[in-house]
């Protein structure tokens, strides 16, 4: 059997079988099984996951169930239920090793060309990177599909498992870089948006420095005629509610400090 580490996104890569995290209650958790079942489509497959549960009851650490995958680009989802590190003296290694082996027999005997899975237990689970790493290596090498099964993918995501990869020997082929990564998990702001935020808060600033201005100013009565010279509601507005547009707010107080008579 084939196998390659690949830099993507795993819920938009294609594959016939995708892996997706899971837990003995196929309760969807964050990070990867957040995004796999958001593209899958999340209604669908939560629904497929409690009739599941319904009419088997809870399922084993290191076992995995298949579901249909809707919205992705793959025949069927395999949920691996995988072990959460504890402290290394609870069957963690073969718990971890077992979810990925049950994962690729599900495959093989659905009949399924191609699987990929995530490096699972490596984030809200808590095992090691390269522990992780090191456990899918090698149990993904040790399997002797018995069907159809050719390759399998372990699609890394972040660059730190990048590195750990190539460190071991693997060459990695990056679909996706950081930047990828930074705007799907972070946002981003563009550099002309950047400026007009920075541009909003110098307004708010300069507009708070002429608010004091004319509550010092507002002392002196021929300064106070002025005030009632654009009208009542408005300085109440601006002064008291501060219910103002920046611009217009702060023009409108420059015209009241330096007006004349």
């Amino acid at each position: 059997m084939k196998y390659e580490v690949i830099r993507d996104d795993i819920s938009k890569f294609s594959a016939d079988a995708i892996v997706l995290p899971s837990n003995p209650t196929l309760h969807m958790g964050s990070g990867t099984a957040a995004a796999i079942l958001e593209a899958a489509g999340k209604d669908k497959l939560i629904k497929e996951c409690k009739k599941l549960v319904k009419n088997n009851g809870k399922f084993e650490v290191g076992t995995a169930v298949a579901t249909l995958a809707y919205d992705l680009d793959a025949d069927v989802i395999i949920h691996a239920i995988c072990p959460k590190w504890i402290d290394g003296d609870h069957d963690e290694y073969s718990l971890l090793s077992s979810a990925y082996r049950s994962s690729l027999e599900a495959a093989d005997d659905l009949g399924c060309k191609s699987i990929a899975f995530p490096l699972l237990s490596s984030g809200n689970n808590h095992f090691n990177l390269k522990l992780a790493y090191d456990i899918a290596d090698e149990t993904i090498r040790d399997y002797e599909p018995s069907g159809k099964l050719e390759v399998a993918y372990l699609i890394v995501y972040k660059s730190s498992a990048v590195e750990i990869a190539r460190s071991a020997g693997m060459s990695v082929q990056e679909n996706i870089k950081d930047s990828y990564i930074r705007i799907k998990e972070e946002g981003y702001i563009s550099p002309s948006k950047s400026s007009s935020i920075r541009n909003n808060t110098v307004s708010h600033a300069l507009l708070q420095s002429l608010l004091s201005t004319v509550n010092r100013k507002m002392q002196n009565p021929e300064f106070v005629k002025n005030v009632l010279y654009i009208g009542g509601e408005t300085f109440y507005h601006l002064v008291i509610l501060k219910d103002y547009d920046i611009k217009k707010g702060a023009r409108m107080i420059a015209n009241i400090i330096t007006r004349r008579k």
